[in-house]
Formats: structure tokens, C-alpha cells, sequence
């Protein structure tokens, strides 16, 4: 399978004119948003049992999806397309520098340049990329791998709710996407993951992910886990950018269901504290929405926009 990037990595293709249903699995939930014309117009949430999810990878997909069968079949989601996310947890993006070739020569290029840059074996992954921009006869690809042992149980559960995905994301590329800035520092807190993004000159230039290996039941821990991750994650950013360090007022944006209590607890001890702007996606957003819950789905929601 692959998976599609369809349009630019974080840019806007045009506004929405059919619905489009989001899915984002967390640990302990499901979220379901649908959106049309532009505007998020149903969203909702159903919980999942302890143990259903675990460090961001499905573990049982039957009852997963049987959890899942009930919003799937819901009135607003039935016939719209479905989006759905998947955990960054162990994917591999890299920048490719390939000649400028015919897209039915890309294809291979892709694989054979992949093959070389991949960790693992590309037997292990499903392989996705998109063209970026042209220079010199040469061109940027962005390859993302993403484990088939992360993504084969998303789609089994998917499968047996019913859904037939019309595309898979991994949770920190809609996330770049949600902010829609060209430089960001991203943090998503949940209580069983953190997701850590630095957005450089409009790519995702580093995508972190950390589960929690005790069921994430402790709010204290997440965030003292959002925290250290967060200052690492700067920490390798500056040291392998000497030239171009993260610039002071460079935005933080906190998502995710735990991000109220992380901006309240601020930055680690003598770590640098970025100014944090609230999320305002480029989807109308009705007033009883909680924004920072579903960044991932708008990210993903944004993919079609």
C-alpha cells in the first residue's frame, strides 16, 4: 500500500466542497471530525478500554474496530471520505536529492534512493513520498517509511468497522499541517504520547515521538515527559543547525488533550521559554469545538482542504 501525500507537505490546496471524515486513535479515545466547505461541521469522541492501544500501535484490532463501527456508521460520517492518522512512532522521513527525471522514472529513482537511505528493510515499510521543489536540474523528494507493524493493525480495525480509508497520515505531518506556519515548534501532549515537531522555512525539519510505557494514567508524568522531550528535541535542533539556531520568538504551539495543563506548567527549569500561540487553523471552527483535542483531525482534515 501506499501511502499518498497528496498536495504540498503543509501548504493549502483549495477550500473543501464534499465532506471529508478525520480519525484520530489515541490510547485511551477515538475522535472522529468531519468537515465540508471550509468548516468543521460534526465532530465526536468515543472511548476506547485500557489496553486497546498501546505506545501508539493498536493491539487489538477487533475490538477496535468494534469500538469504531458505531462512528463510523453515524449519519454524519456515512458516504464522506476518510482520512484517518496513524502514530509517527519509529517512521522515517527523509530529504532525497534526486536529477530532474519524467515522474514514470521518479517512481524507481524513489525506491532505489529509499532503499540506500532506509534504516530498515523497505519490506518492513510502507513507502510514500512527494516532490518538493526544483533547483539545478535536481529535485527534492520527502520519503516517509512508516512501519507495517504499525500501520497493518490501523487498517484491519478500520476493515472490520467498516471504513475504507482514502488516505493515512502520520499524527505529526497533520499536526505541521494544522498550524499552517512556516517556522513552529509543535508539541502534542496526550497522556500516553507526546509529539514533537519543529516546522523550518515550511518542512517538518525534526518529527518526535515518545509513548509512555505505563498506560499514561499519570497527567504529572505526561507532562514532565512533553517536557523533556520538548527541550531535547531544541537541544538537537540547535546543535545540527550551528548557523540557523531556533530563533527566540519562534511560535510553540501546545495541542493535544493534556495541553491545557502544559501550558500551564511552562518550560522545563532553564530551558527557553518560545512565546506559545493558541491554534488557529484555516477551517472555520464552530465555538464548542476543543481545537487543541482535535488538532490532528484538522491537520488531517486539511489534507483535502
Amino acid at each position: 500500500m501506499r501511502i499518498a501525500l497528496r498536495g504540498p507537505t503543509i501548504a493549502m490546496p483549495r477550500l473543501l466542497e464534499r465532506p471529508v471524515v478525520t480519525l484520530n486513535i489515541e490510547g485511551q479515545c477515538a475522535r472522529v471530525l468531519v468537515a465540508r466547505g471550509g468548516r468543521v461541521v460534526a465532530w465526536e469522541e468515543t472511548p476506547l478500554e485500557e489496553g486497546l492501544v498501546k505506545e501508539g500501535v493498536i493491539a487489538d484490532p477487533e475490538r477496535v474496530g468494534g469500538a469504531l463501527r458505531g462512528l463510523l456508521k453515524s449519519d454524519p460520517v456515512l458516504g464522506t471520505k476518510l482520512i484517518a492518522s496513524v502514530t509517527g512512532l519509529r517512521s522515517i522521513p527523509r530529504l532525497l536529492e534526486l536529477p530532474h527525471m519524467s515522474p514514470q522514472e521518479m517512481d524507481a529513482a524513489v525506491f532505489r534512493e529509499a532503499k540506500r537511505e532506509m534504516p530498515v528493510p523497505l519490506a518492513d515499510i510502507y513507502l510514500s513520498w512527494q516532490s518538493l521543489e526544483k533547483h539545478d536540474g535536481h529535485q527534492r523528494i520527502f520519503a516517509l517509511g512508516v512501519p507495517r507493524d504499525t500501520l497493518d493493525p490501523l487498517l484491519r480495525a478500520l476493515t472490520l468497522a467498516g471504513g475504507r480509508p482514502y488516505a493515512v497520515d502520520i499524527k505529526p505531518l497533520a499536526l505541521a499541517r494544522a498550524v499552517n506556519r512556516r517556522d513552529a515548534i509543535v508539541a502534542n501532549v496526550e497522556p500516553e504520547s507526546a509529539d514533537i515537531i519543529v516546522v523550518a522555512d515550511g518542512m517538518p525539519a525534526i518529527m518526535r515521538t515518545v509513548a509512555s510505557r505505563g498506560g499514561g494514567s499519570d497527567t504529572e508524568a505526561s507532562i514532565d515527559r512533553f517536557r523533556g522531550e520538548l527541550a531535547r528535541t531544541v537541544k538537537f535542533y540547535d546543535d545540527t543547525h550551528r548557523q540557523e539556531t531556533l530563533p527566540a520568538d519562534t511560535p510553540l504551539f501546545i495541542t493535544g488533550s493534556l495541553a491545557p495543563e502544559a501550558v500551564e506548567a511552562g518550560p522545563a527549569e532553564g530551558q527557553p521559554r518560545f512565546p506559545v500561540e493558541p491554534l488557529a487553523p484555516p477551517l472555520e471552527c464552530p465555538p464548542g469545538l476543543p481545537i487543541h483535542s482535535y488538532a490532528v483531525n484538522i491537520g488531517l482534515a486539511l489534507k483535502e482542504v
